[in-house]
């Protein structure tokens, strides 16, 4: 009975322990979602029990095969739902995200794709509820935001150090943010209870936020794409279907073109000849017609059109290449290639990434593949090299 008893006391102190926010317990480099239970023994009975429950490697996950995949080394803490981004020296910088059981994740790492590696660089000064956005600054420093949902901060690469700086004048999520050509950064969007049409600008020279115009639709979900002339495009998001363009010099936004689909949960991406790709979506979000559906937008006319169909890209990530044709990563481990010259699509394979990763295109052309989550969450990464 005294077994039992310790047992479950052990047990509901494990859970409790995993469920807690904000939580920066020690992450144990053992496998993900596995248990140990340390016995006290005294006179042959049991006095006390503790539940050890290990966050940083996942269970072995089948890797990709087929032509273009490799294997690289895994993240050094499992996480899903986080950011990525490419460092002007051809690093990768990964912050945040969840561990199992929706555990908050503060921690930050570093891949280097010379020697295959990751290392570990230091965890964010607060502590956050929500998703985060990383932009890369002119400067060289990462602006992470999203912490508690309105607090922000900056990452130096030349010393690895975290740092505060100004926080967001509105508390949002799923927002978008976007550097613009003058170097300072536009959040667009997003939603609390409810969707909002405000934005703002950050000024790294001062660190501080302003409030900008709103948008003449709120949405959230939405995407937010840098054109050539420094204007932005944002697209779809929440249920509208509309588009409109923010021009910063004017700090003034207008209608465009309204999409031919509702989409949210989407992907874009801007092409070499200066349009934007539109594609996918997310059935949750009311987008359950757009996951088929490919969109083309033209800057000179304010324009749709369909450019092809997809296969069902639910909640999909774009990467565009070296050679303009862009890599799609849906939400359940497919892997397909676009031609903008066409406008068509082929299936390369099923991953098996499963779903909120991260994708990254390297200088040298490779697509870091990082983390995200299956039946478990995942610290395996891996790299794929498109065919010509």
């Amino acid at each position: 009975m005294l077994f039992l008893l310790c047992l479950a006391v052990a047990l509901l102190a494990g859970l409790v322990a995993l469920v807690m926010p904000g939580s920066r317990g020690t992450i144990a480099p053992v496998v993900a979602g596995s248990a140990f239970l340390a016995l006290g023994m005294l006179g042959g009975n049991v006095v006390a029990a503790t539940l050890q429950v290990g966050f940083a490697a996942p269970l072995p996950v089948p890797a990709p095969t087929g032509p273009g995949w490799s294997a690289t080394g895994n993240l050094r803490v499992a996480r899903y739902r986080h950011t990525a981004t490419l460092l002007p020296d051809g690093r990768v910088l990964v912050v945040g995200g969840y561990g199992p059981y929706m555990t908050n994740l503060f921690s930050a790492e570093l891949y280097d794709p010379k020697t295959g590696t990751w290392k570990e660089t230091g965890s964010l000064v607060g502590v956050y509820y929500g998703e985060l956005r990383a932009t890369l600054l002119g400067d060289g420093r990462v602006l992470v935001t999203g912490i508690r949902g309105q607090d922000a901060e900056l990452y130096d690469p030349a010393t690895g150090a975290w740092s505060a700086t100004g926080s967001l004048t509105t508390p949002r999520y799923s927002y978008t943010s976007t550097l613009l050509p003058d170097g300072r950064v536009l959040v667009a969007g997003g939603r609390q209870t409810t969707m909002l049409s405000s934005t703002e600008i950050y000024d790294p020279a001062t660190g501080a936020w302003t409030t900008a115009a709103p948008m003449g639709e709120a949405r959230f979900e939405h995407t937010a794409t840098l054109l050539p002339d420094g204007r932005v495009l944002v697209a779809g998001g929440g249920w509208p279907s509309s588009a409109e363009i923010y021009d910063p010099a004017t700090n003034r936004w207008r209608p465009t073109g309204a999409l031919k689909a509702l989409h949210s949960v989407h992907t874009a991406v801007l092409l070499d000849d200066g349009s934007v790709l539109v594609a996918g979506g997310d059935r949750v979000n009311g987008g359950a017609e757009s996951i088929g559906t490919v969109e083309r937008y033209d800057p000179a006319t304010g324009t749709w059109h369909v450019a092809g169909t997809a296969a069902n890209w639910l909640d999909p990530t774009a990467i565009r290449l070296g050679d303009g044709r862009v890599l799609v990563m849906d939400g359940r481990g497919g892997l397909d290639l676009y031609d903008p010259r066409t406008e068509s699509s082929r299936h390369l394979a099923n991953a098996g990434h499963g779903f909120e990763f991260t994708a990254t295109l390297l200088p040298d052309g490779r697509v870091l593949i990082a983390g995200g989550e299956s039946e478990l969450v995942l610290a395996t990464a891996h790299l794929f090299e498109p065919e010509p």
